[in-house]
């Protein structure tokens, strides 16, 4: 029975993939895409409605108690406005000192190794708790893991410029998540190594993984609004 209700959650992934706006546009380019898709993917006419087994992911919301959506609302709003901060603050100073710099290492950069999509993730969740629809969630996965692609890219090119340089800051500096032990991101270490074939392909396989996961959990916690 549980092989059944997995199975299912998977084939029912399978389209929402395919026929993700995000993903879709993501893919052509641009930093700010997915944040403004957050906002297009509610619109009645998001290619979910048009397949019978997704259209409860924009027709739904997820159940849970007034006083939880309360609290999810104000966290919502701080962790937007705390991205926001994150994400300008980290901008300006990497483009106020990498003419002269190169490599970037303090300032915030000192705290994680990639301090925009820090705040960039902060405000996506923020906007996720908003919305409180199954859409939100899967509009959330898709624009993490495509930043996720797009960071293994960064980071590579970063190693191909910088050399032992950047490979002694990505031995020292948490990934994205501050206040890592050291010790947990020299273990993390041997994956950045690997080839960016290998790491686009872990990516596609946790984007696929979430996505049924979600489906799954959400499903049976989801009510027509």
């Amino acid at each position: 029975m549980r092989f059944r209700k997995v199975l299912r959650s998977i084939l029912v992934a399978i389209p929402v993939i395919v026929a993700s706006p995000v993903l879709v546009l993501a893919i052509q380019g641009g930093m700010f895409l997915p944040v403004g898709m957050f906002v297009a993917i509610y619109s009645p006419w998001t290619p979910f409605v048009w397949f019978p087994q997704t259209k409860w992911l924009v027709t739904h919301t997820i159940w849970m108690t007034r006083a939880m959506r309360g609290t999810l609302i104000d966290v919502g709003w701080i962790l937007i406005a705390l991205g926001f901060v994150v994400f300008i603050g980290s901008y300006i100073y990497f483009y106020s000192v990498r003419s002269r710099a190169g490599l970037v290492t303090n300032g915030p950069y000192a705290i994680v190794r990639h301090p925009q999509y820090l705040g960039i993730f902060m405000g996506l969740t923020g906007f996720t708790l908003l919305g409180a629809r199954p859409i939100a969630v899967m509009a959330w996965i898709t624009a993490v893991c495509t930043y996720l692609a797009l960071m293994i890219y960064e980071e590579s090119e970063n190693d191909r410029r910088f050399g032992e340089r950047y490979r002694a800051y990505r031995d020292r500096v948490p990934f994205i998540i501050p206040l890592v032990p050291r010790g947990l991101t020299r273990l993390l270490t041997p994956v950045t190594a690997l080839p960016r074939s290998a790491q686009y392909a872990g990516v596609a396989v946790l984007y696929v993984a979430l996505i049924a996961t979600a489906i799954s959990l959400l499903r049976d916690r989801a009510f027509p609004t």
